[in-house]
């Protein structure tokens, strides 16, 4: 996944909306340790997003990506068993 495609959070706000109506758990694992950030190395639009974020890594990027999930599992009501 791009963490910078603002399209990819939409789909992935419907997407858990979604799970929320067929499990009722009270909480989402979003996982995100299956991250190889040299990929994300490789893009140049992802390094210009990195860049312009004054982000200091790309680990850094990981964290920007799991409190945007995190947001929204929250929205959708339901809390994220890593960000709680």
């Amino acid at each position: 996944m791009d963490p910078t495609d603002q399209d990819m959070y939409l789909f992935l706000a419907t997407f858990i909306k979604e799970m929320t109506t067929i499990f009722p758990d009270h909480y989402i694992h979003i996982g995100s340790d299956e991250v190889i950030p040299t990929d994300w190395e490789k893009n140049a639009q992802i390094t210009q997003f990195v860049e312009d974020k004054g982000l200091k890594s790309f680990s850094n990027l990981q964290t920007y990506f799991n409190l945007q999930m995190a947001d929204i599992v929250n929205r959708a009501g339901k809390k994220n068993d890593r960000m709680g």
